[in-house]
């Protein structure tokens, strides 16, 4: 039986849910209680100072030109503001042992702890992550003078974690919470969306993005994952035109690049995409999503073995994507004609917990024309 390669168009969202591997006991983290701290201390966090747009490619050589000259001044905010930058510019390990010494320095250093909860976040262990609001929520609970801002970012990252830990009812009521709190909280409608759109609740999720935009419409997430909700309804031309304005109002936002490039390859605009991938590698080394297109558009263009080398390298930061493990095996059987190491990446396909059912169908199918044609 021949099979042809079929091409999975990716999008890259700003809020992915995962399934649980391990399902651990939530409940010492009480989200009550933190609703109820975070209205006794009332006035309005300035959220904007903790979601500050990532950088160009200008700034992000500055930062680990920087990183790579600083010295430990025993200094906790300075090495705590270390650690910041090292995550920005994807040196998570760097990150990790610097927040770390801070927390050894000082124990009860609430915004380390919930910078160590958003490296696990980045790092797709949500399991640690957990572990780390845990540890913050008793400090804050310990905390005499109520500070608004940590109890606001110990909620957003909590709501996180539970998406990631495919908790969605508990995630929806923290966002909804802190939408109430701050209507102009962008990553809250962005992350409230996602959610929704993963759940292919797209009704819901063009809901929520609606009422973003009537409080923040200058924003790139928001127009993005408007892209991509339009993208999920056949509205492609509309999607593209939102894609664009995302990029007009940020021209290194990461998952507008990817998205942008996966309609320009769908237009056969290989050049136009090409250029779009490589600069979100750039802005963002650690984009599975990103390799993941790169390595289907250089399949459509010919070169295979660098296809090859960028799913491969898609599957090295994020095991579990089971799109660019599909394409590696199409790639391996149609244009390499190794039949066991395709079957052996169709079947992986479907233990991924979080492949879609269309996915896992599609591996389905390449299995059982992989053994048709064995049986003649």
């Amino acid at each position: 039986m021949k099979t042809q390669l079929h091409i999975i168009t990716i999008f890259a969202l700003t809020a992915s849910c995962a399934s649980t591997p391990e399902k651990i006991d939530t409940s010492s983290l009480d989200v009550k209680t933190a609703a109820k701290s975070s209205e006794k201390s009332a006035p309005a966090v300035d959220w904007k100072k903790f979601f500050r747009a990532d950088p160009d490619v200008q700034e992000r050589a500055a930062i680990i030109s920087k990183l790579d000259k600083w010295s430990d001044s025993g200094n906790s905010d300075d090495l705590l503001k270390r650690a910041q930058a090292a995550m920005v510019v994807g040196r998570y390990e760097e990150a990790e042992a610097n927040l770390e010494g801070v927390v050894r320095r000082e124990p009860n250093n609430i915004p380390a702890v919930l910078e160590l909860s958003k490296l696990a976040l980045r790092t797709k262990d949500h399991t640690k992550s957990f572990e780390y609001l845990a540890e913050a929520k008793k400090l804050i609970d310990a905390t005499q003078e109520l500070q608004s801002e940590h109890i606001f970012r110990y909620r957003y990252l909590l709501s996180l974690t539970h998406i990631a830990a495919n908790e969605r009812e508990n995630a929806h009521k923290i966002l909804r919470d802190l939408i109430a709190l701050d209507k102009t909280f962008t990553p809250g409608y962005v992350a409230l969306a996602t959610s929704y759109l993963n759940n292919d609740q797209l009704g819901l999720a063009q809901f929520i993005i609606e009422r973003g935009m009537d409080s923040g419409k200058d924003d790139a997430s928001l127009q993005n994952i408007a892209g991509v909700i339009a993208y999920r309804a056949g509205k492609i031309s509309e999607s593209r035109q939102l894609f664009d304005q995302a990029l007009k109002l940020n021209a290194n936002y990461v998952p507008a690049l990817v998205n942008f490039a996966n309609l320009a390859i769908r237009n056969f605009e290989y050049d136009s995409a090409e250029a779009s991938l490589q600069k979100a590698i750039t802005l963002s080394p650690d984009s599975a999503t990103a390799y993941v297109s790169l390595g289907i558009l250089q399949r459509k263009s010919g070169r295979n073995e660098a296809a090859l080398a960028s799913l491969k390298k898609a599957l090295e930061l994020e095991p579990t994507n089971g799109t660019a493990r599909f394409n590696l095996g199409v790639v391996n059987l149609e244009h390499f004609k190794n039949e066991n190491e395709a079957m052996r990446l169709f079947y992986e396909v479907l233990q991924v917990e979080n492949a879609s059912d269309d996915l896992k169908n599609l591996a389905q199918f390449y299995v059982d024309g992989i053994r048709e044609s064995r049986a003649h």
